[in-house]
């Protein structure tokens, strides 16, 4: 979002509004080239219902439609048993044509280990072009020697305060519904497009 003229409720609230409102949502033609979707194998088999088509694994593709982040696009991606249960945004960089598989980008890890990472592609020391992957990396508890706040902890002081920041206004959550609701409609209907992944693994593969 855009930086609010003061950090008040009010004014980060309208914020993400403005930024959840310059959001396309996805088309119903775009479901399919748009979005992943994904059961773990033996799922069916835990709820006791072999015909479940619930997903556990959803991925969607964004675009913002402002001069901000235009051309740039937005993953979503959530999942149940997975390789490694974490909570992270991942700002990955453009890449020249010529440049190794291995991306450049800035982590915001939430949890666990809460931190930030820039992963770079840095010359080796010789006369040879030869590049590797390393880390420049700050962790909060390291840094600071304390445990960070607990998921909830803050929510509810700020819920004890008054303080709204951090809870989404009806608004915001009427336009995340409005974002995604062509998605979720289709995904009701049937199990087109559901792909079954491995426990442990990264999720389905993309089409």
């Amino acid at each position: 979002m855009a930086r609010p003229r003061s950090f008040t409720s009010e004014e980060i609230h309208q914020q993400k509004l403005t930024l959840l409102e310059a959001i396309k949502p996805v088309a119903p033609d775009d479901v399919p080239q748009m979005t992943v979707r994904g059961q773990y194998e033996g799922y069916r088999d835990e709820v006791g219902n072999p015909d479940s088509t619930i997903e556990t694994f959803a991925q969607v593709n964004l675009w913002i439609d402002n001069s901000q982040w235009a051309g740039v696009p937005v993953r979503l991606e959530s999942g149940k048993a997975l390789q490694e249960k974490l909570t992270e945004i991942s700002v990955c960089f453009r890449q020249p044509d010529d440049a190794p598989d291995d991306e450049n980008k800035l982590v915001f890890r939430i949890q666990p280990k809460e931190g930030i990472t820039l992963h770079l592609q840095i010359k080796q020391p010789g006369i040879q072009n030869i590049t590797n992957g390393a880390d420049m990396e700050f962790d909060y508890a390291r840094s600071f020697n304390q445990r960070p706040a607990e998921a909830y902890e803050r929510v509810i002081v700020d819920a004890i305060r008054g303080d709204q920041t951090l809870f989404a206004t009806s608004a915001e959550v009427i336009r995340s519904w409005e974002i995604v609701e062509h998605v979720l409609e289709q995904w009701s209907r049937s199990d087109a497009g559901l792909i079954s992944y491995a426990k442990g693994s990264t999720g389905p593969t993309a089409a």
